[in-house]
């Protein structure tokens, strides 16, 4: 009577899970398909795409990354799909089927409801940020489903080899992906210490389990020395910490109102809606808005936290990884690129937590109801209130992109290709970071005036300078012929009459911000 039951549920489950996979996956596909042909790459999409196109070899790849911060996982990839094509639309396609097998993963593996995985699938982080923008998030978010869909509670159901792959690919695909892929790494270490009995007088488990962890240890050790920076690299400040009392408490709230941003990512809905937060609207002061931020925040992390503590792994991943994120504001700008990893670490909190069948009791009463009293909260309120306003924010960010324009780079790169006065000339730019979108778009070098290199993608050392009148002049009596210029700040008009510069014209900026551009004419005078 227990097979036939085993074999129905079983059954059900499977018509459950696929189903909804196959179609949510079909959707979502079908949608940022469309939402992507009418996204205009920033130059953060960009400049992976042009370092990969710039590598004759994989030796030259990894050199060209130096500066990048990241791990090479996603380069390669570009690299590989750089034989394909020269076309920078084919790295989106392939960065939504990524993301597409991300989420039939999700929908067929995660113990969501089908109200809650739509939430999810089509919320702000999977829908748009790791969607819509071509970066290397996408692929840590797949390599951290994969994870979670395979590993199971139980240590002997494992094959830890499999899972040491996931999690050597996974410190090669960001540096964020990197934190998860060590805290995945330390709870599956917690898991085997507390069921050692189950495994450690089978030697065949026990090599098995030594195997994968040199493999992952020797993808941490390797990713972090690609990461590490090079001497003159200028894409970090210095560690800064705080100095003194106020300092600390200042970052503190600032730490844990990020919690904000990756739960009510909610845009403000006007052109430079990206990165921006629909708690600006409300009629208060900057300080109040963000007291709101900081109260609500650390409401709902003691909330969370106390419901994971009856289930202390649940508890040890999502602090010890929300801890390593916090991190990161004390060397980088906090963007909501990065913010969103908080995001993901309460998903897969949540995952581990329903999946993880043993709950522990405590002796204290109060704590015991405290804890039971927070999962009811969470379970009720908090879950499926960031889902939908994370839906609200993906809808909203995606349509926003469709009908205003994220950057003026592709309009500004169509200009200077198609205007006959412009289509063939050299180009120069600056600011370097900031014009080279244009360069990737049209799959052409510039003359970048602030670091004095011709080239396409950045190279982020400390080799910058105020360019000068002269600088443009050598590149003029160099190339013996007119020179498109573009900046992104309007010249000053003396300059253009002594420099003979006429201006073509310029391009409002998007949700990218900085991302406007003034294109002028830089005449050739022979023998002047």
């Amino acid at each position: 009577m227990i097979k036939p039951g085993v074999m129905m549920n079983e059954s059900t489950d499977k018509r459950f899970y696929i189903k909804p996979g196959i179609v949510l996956s079909l959707v979502f596909i079908i949608a940022s398909l469309y939402s992507v042909s009418h996204h205009e790459m920033w130059r953060d999409e960009l400049q992976a795409w042009m370092i990969a196109i710039s590598s004759n070899s994989i030796s030259e790849l990894f050199a060209n990354i130096k500066y990048e911060g990241h791990p090479p996982l996603w380069f390669i990839i570009l690299y590989a799909l750089k034989h394909l094509t020269q076309n920078p639309a084919a790295m989106q396609v392939v960065h939504v089927i990524i993301a597409a097998i991300s989420v039939f993963v999700f929908a067929r593996y995660a113990p969501f409801t089908i109200t809650e995985r739509i939430l999810f699938v089509f919320g702000y982080f999977v829908f748009y940020e790791y969607n819509i923008i071509s970066r290397n998030y996408a692929v840590g978010v797949l390599l951290l489903f994969c994870f979670l869909s395979i590993h199971k509670e139980r240590i002997l159901e494992n094959n830890y080899v499999v899972l040491a792959i996931i999690l050597f690919l996974l410190c090669r695909a960001n540096v964020f992906a990197t934190v998860l892929a060590v805290t995945c790494a330390s709870y599956s270490a917690i898991t085997l210490f507390q069921q050692r009995a189950d495994w450690i007088t089978s030697p065949k488990k026990r090599t098995e389990i030594i195997f994968s962890a040199v493999v992952f240890l020797g993808g941490l050790i390797t990713a972090l020395r690609v990461m590490s920076p090079e001497p003159d690299i200028s894409l970090y400040a210095p560690l800064h910490l705080p100095a003194n009392f106020e300092e600390l408490v200042a970052d503190t709230t600032a730490i844990v109102s990020s919690l904000w941003s990756a739960y009510m990512p909610l845009p403000r809905f006007e052109t430079v809606f990206w990165e921006s937060n629909a708690i600006s609207y409300l009629p208060l002061k900057p300080f109040e808005r963000y007291m709101i931020r900081f109260v609500i925040s650390l409401a709902v992390f003691i909330i969370i936290t106390a419901a994971f503590m009856r289930k202390p792994r649940v508890l040890f991943f999502y602090l010890f990884s929300s801890c390593f994120v916090f991190f990161f504001y004390f060397v980088v700008v906090f963007r909501v690129r990065y913010i969103g990893h908080l995001y993901l670490i309460f998903i897969a909190s949540m995952w581990l937590w329903r999946g993880n069948t043993l709950s522990h009791d405590f002796r204290n009463t109060y704590m015991h109801k405290f804890s039971v009293f927070s999962e009811k909260i969470l379970m009720r309120y908090i879950l499926i209130i960031i889902l939908i306003v994370n839906f609200a924010a993906g809808v909203s960010a995606n349509v926003m992109d469709i009908v205003m324009p994220f950057s003026s780079s592709s309009e500004a790169a169509a200009f200077i290709k198609n205007d006959p006065r412009t289509a063939n000339l050299p180009i120069a730019g600056s600011i370097d970071y900031i014009v080279s979108p244009i360069a990737g778009y049209l799959n052409r070098p510039v003359y970048y005036l602030d670091s004095g290199r011709l080239g396409t993608f950045i190279i982020w050392d400390k080799k910058r300078k105020i360019w000068t009148p002269e600088d443009l002049t050598d590149i003029v009596k160099k190339e013996k012929k007119d020179l498109v210029l573009v900046t992104s700040y309007p010249l000053q008009r003396d300059l253009m009459e002594f420099l003979h510069i006429s201006e073509l014209r310029s391009f409002p900026r998007g949700a990218a911000y900085d991302e406007v551009y003034w294109i002028y004419m830089v005449a050739y005078i022979s023998g002047g």
